[in-house]
C-alpha cells in the first residue's frame, strides 16, 4: 500500500511540474532563457547556504558565532546577514548588474526587513527559533528574487512580464535543487521516504517557493505609482511573509493548516501564471 502511495505522490508531482512547464517554458525559451544554467546557478546558491554551518564550525567558530536554531545570537545573525549580503552582491557581480538600480533597491530594502526583524524580535516577542526560520526564509526569497533580476535584465526579449517570467523559472530552479538536497540529507540520515515528505517537499514547498518569489515580482509590476523603494520594501514583505509564514506552520506542527495554505498557493499559482501574458499588463 505504501508503495501504491509513492507511486501516486510521484505522478502527481510529475503532472503538476509538467503542467506548470509547459505553461511557463514555451515563453522563457524565447526570451534566451536555458534551464541548466538557472539549475547550476540555484545549486550553488543552496549549497553556499547548505555548507554555512558546516564550514564555520572547520573554522573554529565558536557555537554563539553559528547560525543555527539551536542556538541564535546577535553575533551569529549579523555574521549570516553579512555572508548572505555578500552572495547577493557577488550574483550582482558576476552578472553585470552591480550598478543596476533596481538591484541597489533590492539590496537596501531586505537590508532594512532582515535588519528590523533582528533588532525587533524583543518587542515582537519572536523566539529565537521563529527567527531563524523567517531569516531563512527572506534570505531564500532574496537569494531567487536576485537571480530573477538579473536574468530579467539579461533577457534577449524585453517585456512587461519579464521579472515575473523569470521569478517562477528561479523559484522551480531554487525549489528543485533544494528539495533533491534535503532528500539526499534524509536518505544519508536513514531515513524513510514518505508520502507525505515527497507531496510536502515535491508539491507544497515548491509551490509556496513560487508564489513567494512570485509575488514580489508581480507587486513591484503593478505598484507603477509608488515610490521604488516603498514597492520594494512592500513586494519582499509580502513574499518573506508567505515563505515564513508556512516555514513556521511546518514547525508549530499545524500541518493540515500548511495544507490549506498550499492549496491557496496553488490557486495564486495560476494567478501569477495568466499575468504572465502582456495582454493584460
Amino acid at each position: 500500500m505504501q508503495i501504491i502511495s509513492l507511486i501516486l505522490s510521484i505522478g502527481i508531482i510529475i503532472w503538476f511540474w509538467a503542467w506548470f512547464l509547459n505553461q511557463v517554458f514555451s515563453r522563457a525559451s524565447k526570451s534566451g532563457y536555458k534551464l541548466r544554467k538557472s539549475l547550476l546557478q540555484c545549486g550553488i546558491l543552496v549549497f553556499l547556504l547548505f555548507i554555512y554551518e558546516k564550514a564555520l564550525t572547520l573554522l573554529g567558530f565558536n557555537a554563539s558565532f553559528i547560525f543555527s536554531h539551536e542556538s541564535l545570537t546577535l553575533p551569529s545573525i549579523l555574521l549570516f546577514l553579512i555572508y548572505s549580503f555578500l552572495i547577493v552582491i557577488g550574483i550582482a557581480l558576476l552578472f553585470g548588474q552591480s550598478k543596476n538600480k533596481k538591484i541597489g533597491l533590492q539590496i537596501i530594502s531586505a537590508i532594512l526587513l532582515l535588519g528590523g526583524f533582528s533588532l525587533s524580535r524583543d518587542r515582537l516577542h519572536i523566539t529565537n527559533i521563529a527567527l531563524y526560520y523567517i531569516l531563512a526564509a527572506a534570505t531564500e526569497e532574496n537569494f531567487k528574487f536576485t537571480l530573477s533580476h538579473n536574468q530579467s535584465e539579461a533577457s534577449l526579449l524585453q517585456s512587461p512580464s519579464n521579472l515575473l517570467l523569470f521569478s517562477l523559472l528561479a523559484s522551480f530552479s531554487f525549489s528543485v535543487i533544494e528539495n533533491l538536497f534535503a532528500l539526499g540529507t534524509l536518505l544519508t540520515q536513514g531515513e524513510h521516504i514518505t508520502t507525505g515528505i515527497l507531496l510536502g517537499r515535491g508539491l507544497i514547498t515548491a509551490i509556496i517557493h513560487l508564489v513567494a518569489t512570485g509575488s514580489i515580482a508581480l507587486i513591484i509590476m503593478k505598484s507603477r505609482k509608488i515610490g521604488s523603494l516603498t514597492k520594494y520594501l512592500l513586494a519582499l514583505t509580502v513574499g518573506f511573509v508567505i515563505h515564513a509564514t508556512y516555514n513556521l506552520l511546518l514547525i508549530s506542527k499545524m500541518q493540515s493548516i500548511s495544507i490549506v495554505l498550499g492549496i491557496g498557493a496553488g490557486i495564486t499559482l495560476s494567478y501569477l501564471i495568466f499575468h504572465l501574458d502582456e495582454i493584460y499588463e
